[in-house]
């Protein structure tokens, strides 16, 4: 578990799959795709940031939500 400011973060993958539960995205397999497509267009540090981030996570936030 990363811990950041003090505060626990919780592994991502599983909170990705609880989301796409709650919210039923139905297009799994393409909604990483969807989500840095977001981050791309938008400009600010944090969305910026986040892109590399999400690469470097793909393969296994994929897994989570198969």
């Amino acid at each position: 578990m990363c811990v950041r400011i003090g505060l626990p973060v919780l592994p991502r993958g599983p909170r990705l799959r609880e989301f796409c539960d709650g919210y039923g995205p139905q297009e799994r397999e393409s909604f990483l795709d969807a989500v840095r497509t977001h981050l791309v267009a938008h400009t600010s540090p944090t969305a910026q940031r986040s892109v590399p981030y999400l690469d470097s996570m793909r393969k296994e936030w994929q897994g989570h939500l198969a």
